[in-house]
């Protein structure tokens, strides 16, 4: 997946408060990708298996928003926005016989920062 996007939105926070507000920036690039694996059913075992990733680039200038261009970019710089979704991950096993069963269900998450 690959998407270009010209005049990117996104949000800030102002200081540590819950007030938040738009950005907008020149143009974004938003690659990704997504897997999926499963097993059918055989014996009472199934499984499955999704992962995705995404990870935004915004291009400077910013357009419109608070001042809230990163330190030391210089208003012409790529950076990444700090809630991209580097790894994704969900895995789903189960096991059942007659009516008892059994589950396996990690999930991974949103990371930020890495």
């Amino acid at each position: 997946m690959w998407k270009y996007t010209h005049n990117a939105y996104d949000f800030s926070i102002l200081g540590n408060t819950p007030i938040t507000f738009p950005i907008e920036w020149h143009n974004s690039k938003i690659p990704g990708y997504m897997l999926r694996a499963s097993v059918p059913s055989f014996h009472g075992f199934s499984a499955y298996f999704v992962a995705s990733s995404v990870a935004a680039r915004f291009f400077q200038p910013q357009v419109t928003g608070l001042g809230a261009t990163p330190a030391g970019q210089g208003g012409t710089g790529v950076f990444r926005i700090d809630h991209d979704e580097l790894f994704n991950q969900t895995t789903t096993c189960n096991i059942s016989r007659g009516n008892a069963g059994r589950g396996w269900a990690p999930i991974g998450g949103m990371t930020a920062g890495l």
